[in-house]
């Protein structure tokens, strides 16, 4: 049953790094319907929304994972990359710092921090 679980979660990852996205998104919308209050299915859910450019579904993934995770950094760091990609800076950046009080070590947000003040300076 744990052998299941983490093969279920594998087969999403790998399949998002070959770019098969719409066979991964088809495997993580099933995750979604099985636990749906899961925030990593549910903001990958997002992510799979966010790659194929939409951006509504995308966000509103996002806020059901925060929604049932609320301290779950990787939803918020997402939403930063979403509000980045309609270049609300502010938004992004209040996104990224809300991610980053949660998860102050993590370290693609303290990277994409930097880029977004440096995007703001220009």
């Amino acid at each position: 049953s744990l052998l299941l679980v983490i093969s279920l979660l594998l087969i999403p990852i790998t399949l998002v790094q070959k770019n098969i996205w719409k066979e991964s998104k088809s495997i993580i919308s099933e995750l979604v319907r099985l636990e749906p209050t899961n925030p990593l299915y549910l903001n990958s859910l997002g992510l799979e929304f966010f790659k194929e450019g939409n951006y509504g579904q995308a966000e509103k993934f996002y806020r059901f994972a925060l929604y049932f995770a609320p301290t779950y950094h990787k939803a918020y760091f997402n939403l930063a990359g979403l509000a980045f990609k309609k270049r609300e800076l502010g938004k992004a950046l209040e996104y990224i710092d809300q991610a980053l009080a949660i998860e102050p070590n993590y370290e693609q947000g303290i990277m994409f921090k930097k880029f977004l003040e440096n995007e703001e300076k220009q």
